[in-house]
C-alpha cells in the first residue's frame, strides 16, 4: 500500500471527531475498535513516508501533506485516550494500555525528560528509522509549546533528543518534576492511616527518584550534590513530612550530633530517606491492619478468647487460654517467625531466615522481641522512660547479643536491651560478631528446629557481606538508640 493510500485510510478512520458531547458507547467503541487498527496504519505510514522522503523523485507537497495528516492522527488518538480514561468505566486492558512514560511530554508534566526519553526508547526500539521515530516523537508526544521550540530539529532524532535534554534536563527542572505531585498533595494527619499510606507512597517514590538522579540521568554527581545535599533542598523535602515524621527526623539529627539550624550533606539526606522508609513501612502495616480488622466481637466470642479454667473444688487462679488466631497467639508454636500470615516456627521459615537483618526488623516490628526473638507482647517490660527491655535477657547467650549495642546502652545509661546479632542491621557492628562455628550451637538452642543452612548471615565475620547500599556509620559517637537498640526506632543502615 502506497503512502497516499495510507494517508487516505487514516483520514477516513478519523471522520468522527469525538468531543465532550460524544456518548460513552461511541467513545468506548472508538477506543476499542478504531484505535488499534488506526495505530497500525499510523506506524506503517511513518515508515513509508520516511523512505519516500529520501527518494530522489520525492514531492515535497506529498511529504508535507502526509506528515500533517499523521500529526492530526496523533492528536486524534490522544483525544480518544483522554476521553476514554475520563469515563472511568473500567481498567484499560493490558495490551491496550499506553505506557505512562509515553504521555506527551510537557515542561509542567508528570515526568522529567529523562523518564520520557527512556520510555520512548524502550517502546520504539527496533521500530522504524531514526527519522520516522523523530517525527513520531515530535508530532504525537510533545506538547504544543515544546513543538514550537523544536520545529527545526524535528526530523533528526539525535538532535531532537539533545535539544530536549539541554532545555529540560538540568538538575533543578528534573527535581521540580519529581516533586511536583508530592508538593501539590495535602500533608495528611498521622492518625489517618489510609490517607498517610497514599501520601507516603508518593513521598517514598519521589525521594528515591531524587536519590537515583545521577544513576538514571546525564546529570553529574557534582551537580546533584550541589543541589540535593544543600540545606535549601533538604528543608524543602523535610517540610513535606507529617508531624510525627518531622519530629522523628529532628530527633535523629540531634542523636547524631548534627546540630545547627541549617543541616545539610549526605548524612542528613540519608537520615531523611530512613525516616521516609520507616514511616512507609509502619503506615503500610497499619493501613492493612485497618482493612483487615474484623467486626466487633460479641460477648460470646470474647469469652472464647479467655477461658477460665478453675476447678470448683480448688482455689486455683484462672489461667488464660490463647485462641489460635495467628502464629503469635498459638501456644503450640514455641518461637513463631513473626511474619504476618505465617503460622509456624521461626527455625523452619525460609522466608524469615533469608531476610536481611533490617528487613527482619521492619517485618516483625511490634511482634517479635529483637533480643530474645520471642513474642514481644510476652517478654517486654517497661522501665524508666518510654523504652522497654527484654525480660528474657538473662536467658540469651551473651555471644548472641551485639556487643556494640550493649556498650552503647551502658555508656549512655539506656534501659532498652541490646539487639540479637541476627537482628542488628548496623554493618560496622558485625566486625565483633562471632563466627558461624562459634555461634551455631547458641543459635540452635535459642531457635528451636533451626536450619542453620537457611539463615542469611551477612552479619558474621566468616561470611562475605551481601548487603548493598549500606550506610557507613561514623566511628564516633556510637550509633543512636533508634539505630542500635531493641526499641522500635528508625534504622538507616541497609536498604535491601
Amino acid at each position: 500500500m502506497n503512502v497516499m493510500r495510507l494517508k487516505d485510510n487514516i483520514q477516513q478512520m478519523m471522520d468522527a471527531s469525538p468531543d465532550k458531547n460524544t456518548s460513552e458507547d461511541q467513545i468506548t467503541t472508538m477506543y476499542k475498535k478504531t484505535l488499534p487498527p488506526l495505530n497500525e496504519l499510523i506506524e506503517a505510514a511513518y515508515d513509508k513516508i520516511a523512505l519516500y522522503s529520501n527518494h530522489p523523485s520525492r514531492k515535497t507537497r506529498v511529504v508535507q501533506s502526509v506528515y500533517a495528516t499523521l500529526e492530526d492522527a496523533g492528536a486524534w488518538v490522544s483525544n480518544i485516550v483522554t476521553l476514554y480514561k475520563a469515563l472511568g468505566i473500567c481498567e484499560v486492558d493490558a495490551k491496550d494500555r499506553i505506557p505512562v512514560e509515553l504521555i506527551p511530554f510537557a515542561p509542567n508534566g508528570p515526568q522529567h525528560i529523562y523518564e520520557f526519553i527512556n520510555g520512548f526508547n524502550r517502546s520504539y526500539r527496533g521500530r522504524g528509522t531514526d527519522q520516522s521515530k523523530a517525527m513520531k516523537l515530535w508530532s504525537s508526544l510533545l506538547s504544543n509549546d515544546v513543538k514550537l521550540d523544536t520545529d527545526e530539529v524535528k526530523e533528526n532524532l539525535s538532535d531532537l533528543m539533545n535539544y530536549l535534554i539541554d532545555a529540560y534536563g538540568d538538575i533543578d527542572t528534573v527535581c521540580n518534576a519529581i516533586l511536583r505531585d508530592l508538593e501539590h498533595t495535602k500533608i495528611p494527619d498521622d492518625s489517618n492511616h489510609k490517607a498517610k499510606y497514599s501520601y507516603m507512597k508518593k513521598f517514598s517514590n519521589a525521594i528515591h527518584k531524587v536519590r537515583d538522579i545521577p544513576k538514571n540521568t546525564q546529570i553529574s554527581k557534582q551537580a546533584w550534590e550541589n543541589t540535593v545535599l544543600a540545606h535549601a533542598f533538604i528543608a524543602r523535602l523535610s517540610r513535606r513530612l507529617t508531624t510525627i515524621d518531622d519530629q522523628r527526623f529532628s530527633d535523629l539529627l540531634t542523636d547524631r550530633g548534627i546540630g545547627g539550624r541549617r543541616p545539610q550533606g549526605q548524612d542528613v539526606f540519608d537520615l531523611l530517606i530512613t525516616v521516609v522508609e520507616r514511616s512507609m513501612n509502619t503506615v503500610t502495616r497499619r493501613a492493612h491492619r485497618d482493612d483487615d480488622d474484623p467486626p466487633a466481637k460479641s460477648d460470646k466470642q470474647r469469652k472464647a478468647i479467655h477461658i477460665v479454667e478453675a476447678d470448683q473444688n480448688t482455689q486455683e487462679q484462672p489461667s488464660t487460654v490463647y485462641a489460635a488466631t495467628s502464629n503469635m497467639d498459638n501456644p503450640s508454636i514455641l518461637k513463631p517467625c513473626g511474619l504476618r500470615g505465617h503460622s509456624h516456627e521461626m527455625g523452619i521459615c525460609e522466608d524469615f531466615l533469608s531476610l536481611s537483618p533490617l528487613k527482619r526488623r521492619h517485618m516483625t516490628e511490634d511482634r517479635l522481641c529483637w533480643t530474645c526473638l520471642g513474642r514481644r507482647a510476652h517478654c517486654k517490660i517497661k522501665t524508666q522512660g518510654s523504652s522497654a527491655s527484654c525480660r528474657n535477657l538473662n536467658l540469651v547467650d551473651k555471644m548472641l547479643l551485639c556487643q556494640s549495642c550493649t556498650e552503647y546502652g551502658i555508656q549512655h545509661k539506656k534501659s532498652y536491651s541490646p539487639c540479637n546479632i541476627i537482628m542488628c542491621p548496623i554493618k560496622s557492628h558485625s566486625a565483633e560478631f562471632p563466627s558461624i562455628a562459634q555461634a551455631k550451637d547458641a543459635l540452635i538452642k535459642l531457635i528451636p528446629n533451626l536450619d542453620i543452612s537457611k539463615l542469611r548471615l551477612p552479619v558474621f565475620q566468616s561470611v562475605n557481606s551481601i548487603m548493598v547500599n549500606s550506610y557507613q556509620a561514623p566511628p564516633s559517637p556510637l550509633p543512636s538508640p533508634e539505630l542500635a537498640a531493641n526499641s522500635a526506632g528508625p534504622v538507616t543502615v541497609d536498604s535491601t
